[in-house]
């Protein structure tokens, strides 16, 4: 049985992460933590594979907390808008953050589908609002 993306309570806010349960189900709990490059496909193979062995597998998204996810794919979507297509350069400056930082966020926002890369650039290609 496949698992899906869910939002739950975290700390007073919301937080997401994917959750894999077995088929009857129930079971014991796991917690699967990824990676730096984020909650991945194989993060989410992992739970799976957990919960076909019976366990309830949940990988929270470690890597950015959805309000501040929401904060910055609004400024990066405004950049765009403004200029045009964006080096990570610029979205680095615009999110007055580190290149060690900006650089698996775009490389994130190109995953799931916000922004495509042409070349060294970065243009929307998402056409719902940020």
């Amino acid at each position: 049985m496949g698992g899906k993306m869910v939002e739950f309570s975290s700390n007073g806010s919301t937080s997401n992460g994917y959750l894999s349960t077995p088929a009857s189900g129930k079971g014991p709990g796991v917690v699967v933590i990824q990676e730096w490059w984020g909650l991945v496909d194989h993060i989410k193979d992992v739970a799976d594979r957990f919960a076909r062995e019976g366990f309830v597998a949940v990988a929270p998204d470690l890597y950015l907390h959805v309000e501040v996810e929401k904060q910055l794919r609004a400024k990066v979507a405004d950049l765009i808008m403004r200029v045009g297509a964006v080096s990570v350069a610029q979205v680095r400056e615009a999110l007055e953050s580190s290149r060690k930082f900006v650089v698996p966020f775009v490389e994130y926002l190109d995953r799931v589908g916000f922004t495509k890369r042409v070349g060294d650039q970065r243009v929307l290609c998402s056409a719902e609002k940020p």
